[in-house]
């Protein structure tokens, strides 16, 4: 008997190809969610973590040549790098805006996103799948950090699971601790 079982992973990873393949023929603004126009803050915040989820696993390329898919993200900034060496979190939620419909940051530097107009503070406790999380990183006070989406609550209390690209080289899905949060944005309709 064949076991027809899908995972929510598989499901996630279908939607975001739906997603990927709309956004690269143009038509971001009318991408389609299993079935559903983006048109409010919630497909939006989907459609961007849909769109990141359906690239986990991506990862850097050693040595001299650079992972196509990374440097496809690199283009949604301003720096536009064109080496998969260069701190790609940032481009990877940009691209993932792209994807949903709405405008990212176009910057490279993840706390960019503190900033970011299509989006609004929400705190922690109320962070949703999706929603765009903002971490320091070298200390409080530096212009260093990691931005990726917010995927839920991970088994140790001190900690968030966050789903973001440049994670250990790859996209993937990691445990950051609440400590180093700055802040979470949920995506709002840009007008």
């Amino acid at each position: 008997m064949t076991n027809f079982k899908l995972t929510r992973r598989a499901v996630l990873k279908g939607t975001a190809s739906t997603i990927a393949m709309s956004a690269a023929q143009g038509c971001a603004q009318t991408a389609r969610i299993a079935g559903f126009n983006l048109t409010d803050d919630h497909d939006i915040r989907l459609g961007m973590y849909g769109a990141l989820i359906g690239k986990e696993g991506l990862s850097e390329v050693e040595g001299a040549f650079h992972n196509a898919d990374i440097l496809e993200m690199h283009q949604t900034t301003s720096l536009a790098a064109n080496d998969d060496e260069t701190a790609w979190c940032s481009s990877a939620v940009n691209w993932a805006a792209k994807a949903a419909g709405t405008e990212g940051t176009n910057s490279a530097a993840a706390r960019s996103w503190l900033e970011w107009k299509n989006g609004r503070t929400v705190s922690l406790e109320m962070a949703l799948r999706g929603d765009v999380v903002i971490f320091w990183r070298g200390s409080r006070y530096s212009w260093k950090g990691h931005v990726a989406l917010y995927h839920g609550p991970a088994s140790n209390q001190n900690e968030v699971l966050v789903l973001g690209g440049n994670q250990d080289n790859a996209l993937n899905i990691s445990a950051y601790p609440k400590s180093r949060l700055l802040g979470v944005r949920r995506a709002t309709r840009d007008e």
